[in-house]
């Protein structure tokens, strides 16, 4: 059960460093940028916190069933909780 957990995270990390690699030559010439990154990291854990706890709240109060997970999955993907 931990194993895929550890490689979606991986995976996720992976992506990052890919990311973060095309922006190398921007970040070198804009130094100021790269203080922005750990805010926008930690703004979107934030709005995965947000949107795990809205979902279990949903589930808990049967305001939500397992039948209704690719609509919730789809709504907490678009808009991040909105």
């Amino acid at each position: 059960m931990l194993l895929p957990a550890v490689a979606v995270f991986f995976v996720g990390l992976l992506l990052t460093m890919i990311i973060m690699e095309s922006f190398e030559e921007i970040l070198a010439q804009n130094v100021a940028l790269s203080f922005f990154v750990p805010l926008i990291v930690g703004h979107s854990g934030n709005t995965g916190s947000q949107s795990v706890s809205t979902v279990i709240r949903a589930l808990a109060l049967s305001e939500a069933k397992l039948s209704d997970s690719l609509h919730i999955i789809k709504k907490e993907f678009l808009g991040g909780g909105a």
